[in-house]
């Protein structure tokens, strides 16, 4: 009866959309399905694929997965994407058979969307979490060119203009949760984008999130996004954790240099350089481990963080300690480093990819929070450390990465010099400075690096 109920619904959503003509939006306020006669799915999955842009080539391989994995009685899989050109956006949802079920129509789509726009996430997320209900819902942004918190990537091509900031990308959140009374249980994110600044922004909206602090190379993109929905397909019934723990388990994150990473042969030079001592011109490797960040916990990793920081805030006018906390920053691991540290370098860094012209501004918290604690004297400052450690395994559930990796699940910004604060990793305007983001506002962080870089 449960299944009949879903495909009479189905039947009837689909009819009233050919038979009024009217827009997606326009018909759920109109049409409100009481909460008690909906057929809920265990899980949503909401696919938003910016293949408009140097992800293009990505797009066609993930839907033939999607295709593989399908929908089920329990397990719903929707798509919104877009590629290169003009007229090729598409609403898919992947029935129980793999078929790509088109809904432009039905939802009132035009054939050309841009992604970049957050009205088209909302509109989509909306739509999908309203006509599609389900206990838990995913959205998993399909993008490239993530930064940290200096913008949220949802590139397409055909904007040129401003880049989204991640409290503008918080408050889209913001707007869908609250139009359907339901949080994002899982949000999966692009590269570089499992940073506290992202994570904090988002509490109020997003229970998990998935991703990495690193880079990822080409052979893991398309299973980092699609693998872990095996899981759901074959047990429905697994809850938000247990379903975004199991997704750093799909791959082995081996490391790699960006040439061999995406296939392409590396520079003569730099293969003569990387056998000299002078690590500099060595090429940037990447350590693409895979974390989830369990946001529940920021708040209190938040507290116990300010807490060390007023003291360290206090103890920066000694020279001594300054250079203690210096000390640790040089040794502690970086991100970010897919982009050089000006805009202007970008022709070179594309050549030759040297440590010395990476952006060097994203750091592993918990790497530098237990190098601090080596090289402070402070016994009290020693034991606030280890307070923030103690925590770590609450906050970060689930990570998978190589032995020798210091990567441990959370980045923070940490630039080495006054003047890389506040410097975009792009040409153009930064599109929310640090101290506007609310980690900056509710934290002492903010406050510790402008102590700290003068």
């Amino acid at each position: 009866m449960k299944n009949i109920n879903k495909v009479l619904l189905t039947v009837l959503v689909t009819s009233i959309f050919v038979i009024s003509g009217t827009s997606s939006a326009a018909f759920i306020k109109k049409f409100e399905i009481p909460k008690d006669e909906r057929v809920n799915a265990k899980w949503t999955i909401m696919y938003y694929m910016c293949g408009d842009s140097n992800m293009d080539s990505y797009i066609s391989p993930l839907l033939e997965r999607l295709s593989t994995i399908k929908s089920s009685k329990d397990l719903n899989i929707v798509v919104l994407k877009d590629n290169l050109g003009k007229g090729n956006s598409k609403l898919y949802y992947i029935n129980e058979t793999g078929e790509k079920i088109e809904l432009n129509n039905i939802f009132g789509w035009p054939d050309e969307v841009d992604m970049s726009n957050l009205k088209t996430l909302e509109s989509f997320c909306k739509q999908m979490m309203t006509v599609y209900p389900a206990n838990h819902y995913a959205l998993i942004t399909y993008a490239s060119a993530g930064t940290g918190w200096q913008q949220y990537p949802l590139p397409d091509s055909d904007n040129t203009g401003d880049k989204i900031s991640t409290p503008e990308f918080a408050q889209a959140l913001k707007e869908i949760v609250e139009y359907v009374n339901h949080k994002i249980d899982v949000l999966f994110v692009s590269c570089a984008m499992n940073t506290i600044e992202l994570s904090y922004e988002l509490i109020p909206y997003v229970d998990y999130i998935v991703g990495t602090q690193d880079c990822f190379s080409e052979e893991t993109i398309v299973p980092r996004f699609s693998d872990a929905v095996w899981d759901l397909r074959n047990n429905s019934d697994i809850n938000p954790e247990e379903f975004c723990s199991r997704a750093p388990y799909r791959f082995e994150p081996e490391p790699f240099n960006y040439f061999e990473g995406y296939n392409m042969e590396m520079p003569l030079l730099c293969k003569i350089l990387n056998k000299l001592p002078f690590k500099g011109f060595h090429t940037v490797i990447h350590y693409p481990s895979s974390s989830v960040i369990n946001l529940s916990k920021i708040n209190e990793l938040k507290d116990r963080l300010d807490d060390l920081l007023l003291n360290l805030i206090v103890n920066l006018k000694n020279d001594s300690f300054k250079e203690s906390v210096r000390r640790a920053r040089e040794e502690t691991q970086e991100y970010s480093r897919c982009f050089p540290k000006y805009w202007f370098l970008f022709p070179l860094y594309t050549h030759y990819r040297f440590n010395i012209l990476a952006y060097d501004c994203v750091v592993d918290l918990y790497n530098f929070i237990e190098i601090l604690q080596y090289y402070v004297d402070n016994r009290y400052i020693k034991d606030q450390c280890n307070y923030i450690l103690e925590c770590y395994d609450e906050v970060i559930p689930a990570i998978k990465k190589i032995s020798y990796d210091n990567s441990n699940g959370l980045s923070i910004y940490f630039p080495r010099t006054k003047n890389m604060y506040n410097r975009y990793i792009f040409r153009g305007k930064l599109p929310c400075l640090y101290e506007d983001l609310k980690f900056s506002q509710d934290s002492y962080w903010d406050d510790f690096l402008k102590e700290y870089l003068t």
